[in-house]
């Protein structure tokens, strides 16, 4: 995989994209018969991790922050991991999941104005849930 020449940040992952298709061969035998053919397109995330990040892979939820700012939550994240976060639950009230990019943020919308504890998930390298925990208010 070529990157181009600029180096990689070594103080937080890099984050690509693998776009896979695959087109089925056509059958000489059935080019006068109507035939469906699906091509398939895969894409595939690819972490890059420098090595010695002062912060265990597993420990990085920890660290997430949340801030309420009317009907919106800001999810923030100073790890130097992207993280997924999911389940994310405000007095009951199921939010969307957030793909948060290292030492960044992303808000996420809600059809109501938010208060109260909040709990989430994440997902671990091995592509499982966490364990649900409360979430640290900014």
């Amino acid at each position: 995989m070529f990157i181009g020449k600029s180096q990689l940040p070594t103080d937080r992952e890099t984050l690509f994209w693998m776009n896979v298709k695959a087109i089925p061969p056509t059958d000489e035998k059935n080019t006068q018969k109507n035939t469906l053919q699906l091509a398939l397109q895969n894409r595939i995330k690819l972490f890059y991790r420098p090595t010695n990040l002062p912060v265990q892979a597993g420990k990085a939820r920890d660290m997430l922050r949340f801030k309420y700012e009317g009907k919106q939550l800001r999810v923030i994240n100073p790890s130097p991991y992207y993280l997924t976060v999911t389940g994310i639950r405000v007095q009951g009230a199921k939010l969307p999941n957030a793909f948060v990019p290292p030492k960044s943020d992303v808000t996420v919308s809600s059809p109501v104005t938010l208060a109260g504890e909040i709990t989430y998930q994440t997902i671990n390298d091995y592509g499982a849930t966490t364990a649900r925990q409360k979430g640290t208010m900014q």
